[in-house]
């Protein structure tokens, strides 16, 4: 983790949040395991006294423990706080790595087994991709105790670039040490939309090169890819502005104030970028595909949450919500660019205040197209669940002549 305390009091609080963090989340293994930050003189490592569990651990059992494993400081007298006998875990990986502000070691049971087995791990979703490839980090030279400056150093050498880099631990130490997420735009989050962004804004560079030196046949297709390429990117946009543009603040200027930051600088871009006439629109098209193709789909799937408390019982995915209409300003983006012959700062002018009045008024028709396919969806389910039940077409058709017995 990549954060350094500000003083003592910081460094204290922070291994005492970590250690009861690590005790909730099911870490704690008797005595032994520990968590540790940098000390901000630069003279160690701030970690928990040996001889406590994790769930026990206050003020008053962390030290300090320098590289070469003296005490340097603790909440009590001297000689009454021993130190870890595997502190070089933490002080040579922080050796190692500077830009790491924090080492926790547990014996978690998943882990356990891991690495008693020869065996690759794999990854069961996209954040588990980011450390898979090629493989994951194994420390193989002994299984014993970490308790030499030169088995750190080793274990430090194994960890590679791979300790701490990325939003997905970002992620599970922000639910470690705030709980449950409340909004959808957090430090993790945001970190993973960056990476997003960045991988698809070097990719369409890549391509927009590609275009301009290749053929026609090749060029319509690598400007198809370019604009899925945008479109996928919409999404991203879309979720980092959804409490914005919730339902319930369609009607508030937060909404078009966050449509117009998020949107038209991106598909403009792409769209234009792309030299189709049609580019935004088809990009806002793919967009709305999508996003409907979930909204219809998802619930289909069956699915129970993982955690807790939920007190409103779900039976299957949830999609975020129906797509936000944005073909309709898109398509007039790319009317105004086609017929606008003035230059490109010109162009703003025009096209920045029609984009966001276009979607103005488009809340309404949204909202009513929203229980339109409430209603469909609901008639559909129980038109099928009657179907399913056995019930025949008279049930529907009461009004039908019913044959006669004799």
């Amino acid at each position: 983790m990549s954060y350094e305390a500000a003083d003592r009091e910081s460094a204290v609080l922070l291994a005492v949040q970590a250690s009861r963090a690590l005790a909730a989340g099911g870490q704690a293994d008797m005595v032994w395991g520990h968590a540790s930050v940098r000390d901000p003189g630069g003279r160690g490592a701030w970690m928990k006294s040996a001889g406590w569990g994790l769930e026990e651990i206050d003020a008053e059992k962390i030290v300090l423990v320098s590289r070469d494993g003296a005490v340097l400081d603790s909440g009590v007298a001297e000689g009454e706080a021993p130190r870890h006998i595997e502190y070089p875990i933490h002080t040579e990986i922080m050796a190692a790595r500077p830009e790491v502000g924090s080492v926790v070691h547990t014996h978690s049971p998943a882990a356990n087994e891991f690495a008693a087995l020869d065996v690759p791990l794999r990854p069961l979703d996209h954040a588990g991709s980011l450390f898979c490839y090629p493989d994951i980090p194994r420390f193989t030279l002994t299984g014993g105790l970490i308790k030499t400056e030169e088995l750190g150093a080793a274990l430090a050498g194994t960890l590679g670039s791979l300790a701490m880099v990325a939003s997905a631990p970002f992620d599970n130490w922000q639910h470690n040490a705030y709980g449950l997420d409340v909004t959808f735009v957090t430090p993790p989050h945001v970190l993973l939309f960056l990476g997003s962004f960045a991988t698809m804004i070097g990719t369409n560079l890549r391509m927009a090169g590609l275009i301009h030196r290749s053929t026609e046949p090749l060029q319509k297709r690598l400007v198809s890819l370019l604009l899925v390429v945008g479109a996928i990117g919409v999404a991203p946009l879309m979720v980092l502005i959804i409490q914005q543009t919730w339902f319930t603040n369609m009607h508030t200027a937060s909404c078009y104030l966050a449509v117009a930051v998020a949107f038209p600088w991106w598909m403009i871009a792409w769209g234009w970028g792309s030299a189709h006439r049609w580019g935004c629109t088809i990009m806002a098209a793919i967009y709305m595909g999508v996003g409907m193709a979930a909204e219809w789909l998802l619930p289909l799937i069956p699915a129970q949450p993982k955690l807790g408390p939920v007190y409103h019982p779900v039976t299957h995915l949830v999609p975020l919500s129906f797509p936000l209409l944005l073909i309709v300003p898109a398509f007039v983006t790319d009317v105004l660019l086609q017929r606008l012959k003035q230059r490109s700062w010109a162009k703003a002018v025009w096209i920045g205040p029609a984009f966001v009045p276009v979607k103005a008024t488009l809340v309404v028709p949204q909202q009513l197209i929203r229980s339109v396919e409430q209603i469909l969806v609901f008639t559909l389910k129980a038109i099928l669940l009657w179907r399913l039940l056995g019930f025949d077409h008279a049930f529907f058709s009461p009004w039908e002549a019913v044959p006669s017995r004799g």
